[in-house]
């Protein structure tokens, strides 16, 4: 628990506004080496933003990173805001997750650790908690380059949480009804206990036919008024009535059944914002279907993994491995210990020199040469409107978006209610 680091530390007021959270444990041997680079990169755009919810909100905004690859103990980013690394998790969500090391379907898998990120939901020493996986830039380039609209959604977010009873805040990816990869989280102890029992249960907890705890298939138990009725591309689960989408036995199944299903206490992002960005405008998700820092884990003989890198996915993974050593290299100068570790700027920079290389002899066999990924190549024009593969393109707002929108946001919005226009400073 952070504030069991330093418990002298003291506070400008009685807790922080927000958690900046990270969950990065790993199994696989020598992977903390091979994720300096994107955890220096995670920890730089986190600092940045908090920097300016913090000044916004005139409240303390904190960075907490749970993962075994740092010291833990607390650091101050450049611009003060604290960054606690945190060796372990609350002991009762680790005992039951690392009783659970199956899935619920009895496949072993190394996703298990998603589980933790139930632990925003324990929290009482923070307002809020945004979960960000470490493939979510949260500061990029079009909100770094005009930061105060961005920065005011936020807080609209949050405050839209607290006037509506909101606990968990997310958007839809093309499978699931929520994308864990970024959540904002309202903690309320009570429902943490809940889902530690629920998860205690192991394998008798989920089927595809009924799932998590039994309580029946899509049409009969997700409640008439969820977001989800009204997605055009998820009508699927309905149509098939089976629970089957993206890590529906992990933590994305998990959470939807706990905060959608089981108790309404969850909704869409969008309708906390009155509907007038989508997500990609707040962060980016640094992937397509595939981790660039999984897929820049490179043999020395460059073997790829994913054999449908084309050419805009090249594009995306160089300039991300580009954009990492740039933030790694800058960190180190400014001598920033809360983002870059000792060593990390060595390693970074060997790790990226051989992962350009690799991209390189991949993008050869397109008939690309080195020359397409310069500063004036088709990567900078088409990354310039699709910072790591997320449009950055408002809503359009046509008489049926606003149909579904409003229809969709009904459990939310209400006759007499709509989400505030301006977010109070915290």
């Amino acid at each position: 628990h952070p504030s069991q680091l330093h418990p002298m530390t003291p506070l400008a007021s009685p807790r922080p506004l927000l958690s900046l959270t990270l969950i990065a444990f790993y199994d696989r041997g020598g992977q903390c080496e091979e994720l300096r680079c994107p955890l220096a990169f995670w920890l730089d755009r986190a600092a940045g933003l908090a920097a300016l919810l913090r000044d916004a909100s005139k409240r303390e905004v904190v960075i907490d990173v749970y993962t075994h690859c740092r010291p833990p103990g607390i650091r101050l980013t450049s611009s003060g805001v604290p960054v606690y690394f945190i060796a372990a998790v609350a002991p009762d969500l680790n005992e039951t997750v690392s009783r659970t090391s199956w899935t619920p379907l009895g496949n072993r898998r190394n996703l298990t650790p998603t589980f933790y990120k139930w632990l925003a939901l324990g929290r009482d020493d923070v307002d809020f908690v945004a979960v960000a996986d470490l493939d979510v830039d949260l500061f990029p380039g079009p909100v770094r380059a005009d930061p105060g609209p961005s920065v005011g959604q936020w807080l609209r977010a949050l405050e839209g949480m607290r006037r509506h009873g909101v606990r968990l805040a997310t958007s839809p990816d093309h499978s699931a009804p929520i994308n864990t990869g970024f959540m904002f989280v309202r903690p309320d102890r009570a429902l943490y206990q809940e889902g530690i029992a629920v998860l205690a249960k192991g394998r008798g907890a989920f089927s595809r036919d009924r799932g998590w705890e039994l309580l029946g298939p899509p049409r009969e138990v997700v409640p008439r008024d969820d977001p989800l009725r009204f997605a055009g591309h998820h009508a699927g689960i309905f149509a098939k009535n089976r629970w089957s989408f993206v890590a529906v036995e992990y933590d994305q199944g998990f959470f939807f059944h706990m905060l959608r299903v089981k108790h309404r206490l969850g909704t869409d992002i969008n309708c906390l914002l009155d509907g007038s960005v989508t997500h990609g405008t707040q962060y980016g998700f640094v992937h397509q279907f595939s981790k660039p820092f999984a897929s820049a884990h490179l043999t020395p003989e460059c073997s790829w993994n994913d054999t449908s890198f084309g050419r805009h996915l090249m594009a995306k993974l160089h300039a991300y491995v580009a954009e990492s050593a740039r933030v790694v290299r800058a960190a180190a100068a400014r001598g920033d210990a809360a983002v870059v570790a000792p060593g990390d700027a060595l390693v970074c920079m060997r790790v990226t020199a051989r992962a350009e290389d690799c991209i390189f002899q991949h993008a050869a066999t397109y008939g690309v040469g080195r020359d397409w990924f310069g500063p004036h190549g088709y990567d900078r024009e088409w990354l310039r409107q699709h910072p790591f593969g997320v449009a950055t393109n408002p809503l359009r707002r046509t008489p049926t978006t606003k149909r579904k929108e409003a229809q969709a946001c009904a459990h939310i919005w209400g006759r007499a209610s709509r989400p505030p226009r301006e977010a109070p400073a915290g």
